[in-house]
């Protein structure tokens, strides 16, 4: 549906030839028309804004397409690389809960050794990582692009989805 309408046209289509004859009423018609035009110039502006917003999705395509046309005028240049970083927990539990026991061992018996993960290493799980030239920005110097890049990932990224954004040459 097109919503690009010519008030101009729309009005001085439908007035009365007696009506459009006067000088007075005609300006009065502009005047009351100027507020409609700047209504429209603010809904057009906006439309194109939600639509746009509306073309992408999380797909990882559609999101780097969208990030390099925000942070890297159009350029390819920014990448998102799928790479699921998942450790296998080992949990420590009470005998109740009915699971084996996992042992602490010295390496003269042979055993795999159990790794413990810490908290520090569970935050750096991720889902996707997010690369930028430093063309475009420094990752550790300019903030303020990584909090916008950033915000924008997160507007479009499925929930629950974890990332990282570093910087390649």
């Amino acid at each position: 549906m097109d919503y690009n309408l010519d008030i101009d046209l729309l009005v001085f289509r439908n007035m009365n030839a007696e009506i459009a004859s006067q000088d007075f009423n005609v300006n009065l018609f502009q005047e009351c028309l100027s507020w409609f035009r700047k209504t429209q110039g603010e809904f057009d502006t906006n439309r194109f804004r939600i639509n746009r917003a509306l073309s992408y999705s999380s797909q990882t395509l559609l999101l780097e397409d969208l990030l390099n046309v925000t942070f890297n005028n159009g350029q390819l240049g920014i990448y998102i690389v799928n790479d699921a970083l998942n450790f296998s927990r080992s949990f420590i539990f009470n005998r109740e809960e009915g699971e084996e026991p996992k042992y602490v061992f010295n390496r003269e018996e042979g055993q795999t050794p159990t790794y413990l993960v810490n908290n520090t290493e569970i935050q750096l799980e991720r889902d996707f990582i997010v690369y930028v030239p430093l063309s475009v920005f420094n990752v550790q110097t300019n903030e303020v692009k990584l909090n916008e890049l950033k915000a924008l990932v997160n507007k479009y990224k499925l929930s629950g989805k974890r990332f990282i954004v570093l910087n390649y040459e």
